[in-house]
């Protein structure tokens, strides 16, 4: 007797549900694949596993650098989606100016832990005329 289309070729006993890791390799793939800028999330652990084992400042420093542009590019769609969600645009436009100034706040505070106030003078000069230089910006 023929089996029905949609009727799977395995019984039910047989089939296996995916793997966590199966399921895992295929979100990586989808996520790199669903923007160029997102092939750049490859340097995440590389600059943390730099760190740990003292592969030098500049390395470090490059490897963490480029792994925080698709950081500061993902962390603006999650609250660009989670502001269209929550129906209210005052509250949306608190989690973007909260969260748009994440990457500033972070440098900031690792600069002045290490005592270089110029480094986070100059990190708030840059966001301030970045925010200037918006042309949706109306003054």
């Amino acid at each position: 007797m023929p089996a029905a289309e949609n009727e799977p070729l395995l019984p039910q006993s047989i089939r296996r549900a995916p793997t966590v890791s199966q399921n895992t390799v295929k979100t990586i793939k989808l996520t790199l694949k669903s923007s160029p800028i997102n092939w750049f999330l490859l340097f995440v652990p590389f600059g943390i596993l730099a760190e740990k084992l003292s592969w030098g400042s500049t390395a470090i420093f490059t490897l963490n650098f480029l792994a925080i542009i698709p950081l500061a590019s993902v962390l603006a769609f999650a609250t660009e989606e989670l502001g269209e969600s929550l129906h209210n645009n005052s509250i949306a436009g608190l989690m973007n100016a909260t969260f748009g100034n994440a990457v500033e706040v972070i440098v900031s505070i690792i600069a002045l832990k290490q005592n270089q106030i110029t480094m986070v003078q100059a990190s708030m000069l840059d966001s301030r005329l970045n925010y200037l230089t918006k042309p949706w910006l109306k003054l």
